[in-house]
This record gives structure tokens, sequence and C-alpha cells, in this order.
């Protein structure tokens, strides 16, 4: 059994996938054991090829290297519990696949783990060069603050390890609907960090894109909190109470002078204040009904169609 399992996952990387692979081995081959796990999420470019001739060409009494090959896009995390579900190491580590994340500090993200750390997450002395990377990366890490209880001043970036008893709680998960880090702030919060550099993509193109972000968004709010139905409920009670009190404050001022103008008819009043809470309420709770749906559904978190390893050759 390999101590450190790796799982990667492959969105149209065809460009970083050798270098990445490179760097791993030589930051770890020798001083433990490990598989590494790329996991292909429907890529549109030659990824997929380009995994098939790394392991053609993989040494034969290296560390296994595994791929799977998703029969469509899934997304990210999706991508990665295919990945979890497979890890047989001690120890499982995400990393992205355009080598911004330098191998090197896996055997220090390990230590924080062996010492007792559920999680550890690496955090980047370096801000991404992408300037709507940076700020979506901060718009996230402040709803998981506010919404999972996530340890204030501890970054959620997705080069993380986790220990063998978090893979097993984690993995039991079994709706359509993945956020990883969520779940682990679901089972612990003896989560750490430690601050690496983080260098340059090797992709010619970014991953990163405001549907995708939204994407992520509306699958961490209603797919692993009840608080915004607190909000919405919060905002409804205000509306209501403020209409009241201007109901009442216009039904005495009519009785006392039935001249007097009052600056907002009874009717609008009504209808701006119950309308506004009828349709924000109607969004949240199809949103809400709608995760329902999708894991009613049956619809898988994803599907694997190809898998391939270097031990085959063997």
């Amino acid at each position: 059994m390999s101590e450190l399992s790796i799982v990667i996952p492959v969105y149209n990387n065809e460009h970083s996938l050798e270098a990445l692979v490179e760097g791993i081995t030589k930051a770890l081959r020798g001083r433990l054991l490990y598989e590494l796990i790329l996991v292909n999420d429907g890529s549109s470019d030659g990824s997929w090829q380009e995994i098939e001739k790394i392991i053609a060409a993989y040494p034969t009494d290296a560390d296994p290297l595994i791929a799977y090959d998703l029969s469509q896009n899934y997304g990210q995390e999706n991508a990665k519990m295919a990945g979890l579900i497979h890890a047989s190491g001690d120890y499982v580590v995400f990393m992205d696949a355009d080598c911004q994340h330098d191998p090197v500090h896996i055997i220090a993200l390990l230590e924080q783990c062996r010492n007792g750390a559920d999680v550890c997450y690496a955090n980047f002395s370096n801000s991404p060069a992408n300037p709507f990377k940076r700020l979506g990366s901060s718009l996230y890490n402040h709803l998981a603050y506010k919404l999972l209880r996530k340890p204030k001043g501890i970054y959620l970036s997705s080069y993380t390890i986790m220990t063998k008893s978090m893979q097993k709680k984690v993995e039991r998960y079994t709706s359509p609907l993945i956020n990883i880090d969520a779940l682990v702030l679901q089972h612990t919060q003896n989560v750490t960090q430690i601050f690496v550099e983080q260098r340059q993509s090797l992709n010619k193109k970014t991953n990163y894109t405001p549907l995708k972000l939204a994407a992520l968004f509306f699958k961490l709010l209603p797919g692993f909190s009840i608080i915004p139905l607190r909000i919405i409920l919060l905002f409804g009670l205000t509306f209501c109470s403020a209409a009241f009190i201007l109901i009442i404050i216009k039904s005495a001022i009519h009785f006392s002078d039935p001249s007097a103008h009052f600056f907002i008819g009874s009717g609008k009043l009504m209808i701006l204040g119950i309308g506004g809470i009828i349709l924000t309420a109607l969004g949240i709770i199809g949103e809400y009904i709608g995760k329902i749906y999708v894991m009613l559904s049956g619809n898988q978190a994803f599907e694997i169609q190809t898998e391939i390893s270097s031990d085959d050759k063997k």
C-alpha cells in the first residue's frame, strides 16, 4: 500500500502534464511510496492522449501512475471525488494540473498531518496573477468562513492534504453536488496550513471563468448551508415589520388630518414589501428544491469510461 495518494483533476492541461509528472517524480521518488492519480474531467483538448503517452513511456519500476477518463465534464470537485474514492494511500493530496503547485511542498503538507492535523492547506504567500481568480478565491474563503465555520485565518486552496480517516468520511457523500472543502468542515475543525510560493501556470488559457465561479458558489450556498434561508427570513421579517409600521403611521396621519398626503400609498407599499419578499424567497427556495431534485433524480457524481495504469505494463 502507498503512504500517499496524489489526486489531480485534469481539464484542458495537455501542455503541463509532462512537466507535472516529472516534477512529482523528482520531488518524491525514493522519499516515500506514493501513487499518482490523474482524473481527466472531459477535456476538450488532447489531455487524455497526453496522459496515454506519458503512461506508455512511464518507467515500470516507478511508483504507480493511474489515470481515469470521465465520460464528460463534471467539474473539478466531482473529478477530485472520483480520484478520492480510488485512493489507497494513508494520506491524500489534491493539487492542480497546471504546475502552479510545486510538488516539493508535499512533504511539508504531509508532516502537518503526521503531527495530528486532519487536513492541511497550502496558503500562497504570493497572489495568483489573474485578478479575477484572486477576487474569486477571496469571496469563496469569506463565504466559507461565514457559512461553514471555517477557522479564521485558514485559506482554503486546491492544494491540500487529508488523512485516511477524513477521506473515509468525505467519500461517504453520495450527492452529485460536491464541495470537498464543505464536506471537510462538516466533520472537523482540526485544520491547519503552511505558507508556500505559487508558481506560474503552464496553461495557455485559464480554466477559471465567471460561470465556473458562480457554479461553485451555488454549490456552496444552498448545497451545504441553511444560512441563506435564515437570511431571507430575516429580510422578510424586516420588510414586513417596516411595511406594517408605515401603514400604522399612514393611518394615524390620515385620521388626524384626512387631507394630509403620505409619501407612498398603502397599495404600493404592500406590493413593494410583500412582492419583493415573495420573489426573493421563491428564488432561494427554488435553489433548495432544485438541489433536492438533483439529489433524488439519480444523477451520477461522475462516470468513469476508461481506466489505465502504469502497472498494466508489468
